[in-house]
């Protein structure tokens, strides 16, 4: 991928990034082989059967192995990450793209910014690079919005960068302060994302209507279904299969019989969880609902107890394009909306876990979840909004 301006200014500092990364998982790697070697070493020391032996030495050798293999896929993913490690900064948005097999990209708005900072951990400062990190007022930015791996130089620049956009763009100026100050409509500072009408006619075109779950989605959840069944196989039969083979004596309740019943009951959990499974996504699809209006972006969900979110797009903090292992696979990705309202997502021995309030659309083409992303991104400049928290 083609490296922004940004990037090129501020450059990831690949080779120690890279290092850092992959020297740790070298390091584990090779204690693990020494540990490894060391216990095969002892047990076939101390036996005197030449099988034993044998055994032990080739279980040394597939594990050895395993670990080798563990270490080159690590070192193939750590440089394919940095390739991918995409980040740039336009008139209005700062945007981070991450991932290899399950990528992220997240869209984070200048003006919805509520700090910048640097840090390191261990093996930063051992390394001598920092994270950047850019936090607006939803979680997701604190897990996502974040560059990583720069020298001290770049760091400090990115800082500076973004804390004098978050300024301007507050101020209705680019982040470069180009525009007149208090410049009231934003679209009226140059190099600012102008919406016309074109652009919000089609955004307020956009609803579960016109941008229906796609099949691959459908097909992606099958799927998924799938995979759970086919993971609960190996495990009923090494709990089962496997125990029941070893010489139980004729007292043992584990008999042909008693596992022919076993086999009929998984059989019947299996279909009641095929059967579940399909009657719970029914429900869902069928009240799921999403639509753009003028002022504020709705959706419905639920399955029995259902929802109704409505999110204007003056409160919308982070716009995030994700795929899963499968979804990358079919094509397809879902669009998280999120704004800066506060609800809460688990619980934890301290209380509350609180995290944003989300929309997210399911299910669209990558095509279709990059348009969205482009329109929704113009569309949140449509009016003035107020700078004062939140």
């Amino acid at each position: 991928m083609p490296k922004s301006p940004l990037q090129t200014q501020f450059p990831l500092s690949e080779t120690r990034k890279f290092w850092k990364k992959f020297g740790g998982s070298a390091i584990l790697g090779t204690i693990m082989l020494v540990i490894i070697i060391s216990v095969g070493a002892a047990i076939a020391a101390t036996t005197e059967d030449a099988g034993t032996s044998m055994v032990t030495w080739i279980g040394v050798i597939v594990i050895g192995g395993l670990v080798f293999l563990n270490m080159g896929i690590n070192f193939w993913y750590q440089w394919a990450y940095i390739q991918r490690y995409y980040y740039s900064a336009d008139a209005d948005f700062l945007t981070i793209k991450k991932g290899v097999i399950m990528p992220a990209e997240i869209h984070v708005q200048y003006r919805k910014i509520q700090d910048v900072y640097v840090d390191q951990d261990l093996t930063d400062r051992i390394f001598g690079i920092y994270d950047v990190h850019v936090a607006s007022a939803t979680a997701t930015s604190a897990m996502e919005a974040h560059i990583d791996g720069v020298e001290k130089e770049a760091a400090e620049g990115l800082k500076n960068y973004l804390l004098n956009a978050m300024r301007n763009s507050q101020m209705g100026l680019t982040p470069d302060g180009s525009s007149q100050p208090g410049g009231a409509p934003v679209a009226a500072a140059p190099g600012r994302s102008a919406p016309d009408q074109a652009t919000l006619s089609a955004l307020h075109n956009v609803n579960r209507m016109t941008y229906p779950l796609t099949k691959e989605w459908y097909c992606g959840e099958i799927i998924s279904t799938l995979i759970g069944i086919a993971v609960s196989i190996p495990l009923w039969y090494f709990a089962v299969i496997w125990v029941s083979s070893e010489d139980k004596g004729s007292g043992s309740l584990i008999t042909p019989e008693f596992q022919s019943y076993i086999m009929l009951a998984y059989l019947a959990f299996m279909a009641l969880y095929i059967f579940t499974r399909f009657v719970k996504l029914g429900l869902w699809v069928s009240h799921y609902r999403y639509a753009f209006e003028p002022d504020y972006i709705s959706m419905k969900t639920g399955i029995i107890a259902l929802s109704e979110k409505h999110i204007p797009y003056t409160s919308v903090q982070n716009i995030t394009v994700q795929q899963g292992l499968i979804d990358r696979i079919l094509g397809i990705a879902d669009v998280s909306i999120e704004n800066a309202a506060s609800v809460q997502i688990g619980t934890s021995k301290s209380g509350p876990i609180m995290g944003a309030d989300t929309i997210q659309i399911e299910g669209l083409f990558l095509s279709e979840a990059q348009m969205l992303t482009d329109l929704l991104r113009k569309a949140l400049f449509a009016a003035p909004q107020t700078t004062t928290g939140v």
